[in-house]
This record gives structure tokens, C-alpha cells and sequence, in this order.
């Protein structure tokens, strides 16, 4: 039996995977979880698009956010949108790109602003 070492209140999103709970668990960290935001797309994506050029880059910081936005980028922007660069901020929101049945151009080594910098530089 593991000893209690201590109790953590986590607030998340809604999409946020357990990794880290399972893993405190694992050290007999008792994890409170609970759901503070949700992740929904935005319902005016489309209207705000309406005028705007294809973009050199789109950056996807999560998998929800390639979700929400990739179908309606097709949609505007039709095969054209193979012309933009898809840069992920790690291997999750990559795998999410790809499965949507997009090329990713680059991945950060990180997920933090200075590697996605990098990544966008090197090219």
C-alpha cells in the first residue's frame, strides 16, 4: 500500500488528458480533478475568415485547435491551403494534423513559444 504523500486540486479543461493524474496517482499523490473551462470552437470562424488572405503559416498549439479550424480552412481556402505551412507544437497536435489528412511542415521541440520560434525560423 502506498503511503498518502499529499493531495493535489488540478483544474483543467475538459479535453485535457490524465497523464499527469495517473502518474501522481502512481507516486500515492491523491489527484482533485476538475473541470474549469471547456474547449469549444468558435461559432463566428467562418464570418471572421470571410475577408482574409491564405496565410504563409498556421500554428496549431493543440489537437482541438486543428479539429475546429482545419475543416473550415479547407473549406475557404479549397487545395490552396497545401500552400500554407502547418507547424504543430508537439507530436500530439502533429499526429491530430496528419489525421485530419494534412502535411505537417514543422513540429516544435517543445511546446513553448521559444521552440515554436525555432521551428518557424528553420525552414
Amino acid at each position: 500500500m502506498k503511503d498518502e504523500k499529499g493531495k493535489i486540486f488540478f483544474p483543467k479543461g475538459n479535453l485535457a488528458k490524465d497523464t499527469l493524474g495517473t502518474m501522481l496517482d502512481s507516486y500515492g499523490i491523491s489527484v482533485d480533478h476538475l473541470i474549469v473551462y471547456e474547449t469549444a470552437p468558435n461559432q463566428n470562424l467562418e464570418n471572421l475568415l470571410e475577408n482574409e488572405k491564405l496565410p504563409d503559416w498556421v500554428i496549431f498549439f493543440s489537437p482541438s485547435g486543428a479539429i475546429s479550424s482545419l475543416p473550415i480552412l479547407k473549406k475557404f481556402y479549397s487545395e490552396n491551403l497545401s500552400n500554407a505551412k502547418l507547424v504543430a507544437i508537439g507530436p500530439t497536435t502533429k499526429k491530430e494534423i496528419e489525421n485530419l489528412g494534412f502535411e505537417v511542415f514543422k513540429v516544435a521541440d517543445k511546446p513553448n513559444p521559444e521552440a515554436v520560434m525555432e521551428a518557424l525560423l528553420d525552414n
